[in-house]
């Protein structure tokens, strides 16, 4: 999904509010009750299972892309991707202890708080 996502930054720059909202919608996704979609004796419900959960990585890495490619440091952005995937792996194990419907909510949270981030940054930046 991230290779995928990087061809697709490469030959077309999707708006980023666009981005975040199609995150937030696959995010939400991972909310609808299992039963209604995850049957393993049904492969077309498989695949459609495993694409709600390749979801989110998608729309994150057209994120990360475009951020990418608007950094005046790029290793700096970089640092900060991988120091996110860090921080969302250790609170991966937090599904352990409150489930996974709450992680999804924590996800949501923090993307929001990127969001924010992203916002206030574009905002001083002078172009």
């Amino acid at each position: 999904m991230i290779v995928l996502a990087n061809m697709v930054v490469a030959r077309w720059s999707p708006p980023r509010p666009l981005c975040y909202a199609l995150l937030f919608g696959a995010i939400c996704l991972q909310l609808l009750p299992q039963r209604w979609y995850a049957d393993p004796s049904n492969n077309a419900l498989v695949a459609l299972t495993l694409f709600i959960y390749a979801l989110p990585i998608f729309f994150a890495g057209l994120i990360f892309g475009r951020s990418f490619q608007e950094s005046p440091t790029p290793d700096d952005a970089l640092r900060s991707n991988l120091i996110g995937a860090i921080c969302g792996g250790l609170l991966e194990s937090l599904s352990f202890i409150t489930g996974m419907r709450a992680l999804v909510y924590v996800i949501l949270a923090l993307y929001a708080l990127s969001l924010v981030a992203a916002r206030s940054q574009r905002i001083e930046t002078p172009t």
